[in-house]
């Protein structure tokens, strides 16, 4: 019995993890600031996102059914979610069972489990006593009956002895499985499972430099929290925003983005890491101008035909804050929704605060864009000149006009963008000023108006698709 016990705590230590990969997901509308503290953000229960693991272990086995532990499990795993895959294994290797042991030694469990065994405990203060007895509830204090008979209740004590530890109990989250190997063999075996306790969320702080030039030094990282119980070493990550009601036990296909990190590294559990999206403070070009837009932006599922109704207007144009060319010649990059600090150098050194704000996922490549207030004097109205529909040739064509107006006493940067929603597959065929494609489904036109000046822009879109059956 002795050497079995031996052999199976020498197999347990021997199952050990490489560097694991973890894909951290985290829903788009995460919104940290409602946590009061970092403490706050890794004690909360409800901390919306979880982890996808993947790691390779090596399991020592010896002839015939092993009992392998491996203890570097997170508390909030999720034991149904565990995959053990032996990587090459002889065919006659089997997973006899799988079991997950989470009763964590600590003071409330050993009090609970020693219901009705005897304990030492020493009361402490000027007036300390050890009594020795029967412990018989724990509920308001400690109650125990003392080998005088007496029955005592203690609320306040120094310490308590205990003679070992009740089975059942373990010093740290494990996994333990039955596996019947026909040699004796160190095998590499790939673990996979999901845990929640962890989640993400980008912070971002513009600083624009003083002067008439826009130049802004811009910090991008990414918060990483770890309250799974586990501490990861060496980590690959990656960083995944989806949908809103994001949980573990409900994951569906729905489109989402991911942002790999270039470098490993350790994830302590109870911490909140920073881990940069771009190269801390470098400086970017940016630009300060009004976005308005006033066309449907609603997609469907085929093309829309409908004939247009009339005129639309917008209400007034957002200033917004541009911060461009965040590729620095290197690939594309897409930010991921997140708070973001505006500041502005002042001319005496000072630094003071114009925007606090919540932005979303990046839509263009390269950009980060941020609404600064909204502007009535800059307005949009936008008509349909022409408008044919080819049913037989699955085709139509629009002729549209956007006439934008500046009613303010300043010169404006007008950047005005035009949703392309009936259809996705679309070509501009005439434009009165050059675009941009800014998406799959959308193009901007940038417009620089004197006070009080109006301009006109004209442009046809002709949509087409796949006639049906």
């Amino acid at each position: 019995m002795l050497k079995t016990l031996l052999a199976l705590l020498f197999v347990s230590s021997l199952a050990q993890a490489q560097g694991a990969r973890l894909a951290i997901y985290a829903p788009i509308d995460f919104a940290p600031e409602v946590f009061e503290s970092a403490n706050d953000t890794l004690a909360r229960s409800d901390l919306p996102g979880y982890a996808s693991v993947r790691e390779q272990i090596t399991l020592d086995l010896a002839r015939g059914v092993n009992s392998v532990r491996f203890d570097q499990m997170p508390r909030k795993l999720d034991a149904s979610s565990v995959t053990l895959s032996p990587l090459n294994p002889p065919k006659t290797l089997k997973i006899l069972s799988q079991q997950f042991e989470n009763d964590v030694v600590n003071p409330s469990r050993l009090l609970d489990l020693y219901i009705g065994r005897r304990i030492q405990l020493d009361t402490g203060g000027s007036a300390s006593e050890r009594l020795v007895g029967t412990l018989l509830g724990v509920s308001d204090g400690v109650t125990l009956q003392t080998d005088s008979g007496q029955v005592r209740t203690i609320r306040e004590y120094a310490g308590i002895t205990f003679a070992d530890i009740p089975g059942g109990l373990v010093t740290r989250p494990s996994l333990i499985w039955q596996i019947d190997s026909p040699e004796v063999t160190f095998q590499a075996a790939e673990l996979t499972y999901l845990t929640a306790g962890m989640s993400w969320w980008a912070d971002y702080t513009i600083t624009l430099k003083a002067g008439t030039e826009c130049n802004a030094r811009l910090g991008a990282w990414a918060n990483i929290a770890n309250a799974s119980g586990r501490s990861f070493t060496n980590a690959t990550i990656e960083l995944v925003q989806a949908r809103n009601n994001l949980t573990m036990a409900r994951v569906d296909a729905s489109p989402a983005r991911t942002y790999s990190l270039e470098r490993s590294t350790d994830l302590p559990t109870g911490s909140v890491k920073q881990l940069p999206l771009l190269p801390p403070q470098r400086e970017y070009p940016c630009e300060r101008v009004f976005a308005l837009e006033c066309s449907p932006t609603w997609k469907a599922s085929a093309p829309i035909t409908d004939a247009p109704t009339g005129d639309s207007t917008s209400a007034g144009a957002q200033l917004q804050l541009r911060v461009m060319r965040l590729n620095a010649d290197g690939p594309n990059v897409m930010l991921p929704g997140g708070r973001i600090r505006v500041q502005q150098e002042g001319s005496v050194g000072t630094l003071n605060l114009i925007a606090w704000e919540r932005v979303k996922q990046s839509s263009r490549a390269n950009m980060l864009s941020v609404d600064l207030g909204l502007n009535d004097d800059i307005q949009i109205r936008r008509r349909v000149n022409d408008f044919a529909h080819d049913e037989a040739g699955a085709a139509l064509e629009e002729a549209i006009a956007l006439e934008v107006t500046n009613s303010s006493d300043a010169r404006a940067e007008v950047r005005v963008r035009e949703n392309l929603y009936r259809w996705r597959t679309w070509s501009i065929t005439e434009s009165s000023l050059p675009f941009e494609r800014v998406s799959a489904s959308a193009i901007e036109f940038k417009v620089s108006l004197k006070p009080n000046e109006r301009q006109e822009i004209r442009f046809v879109v002709r949509y087409r698709w796949t006639p049906s059956s």
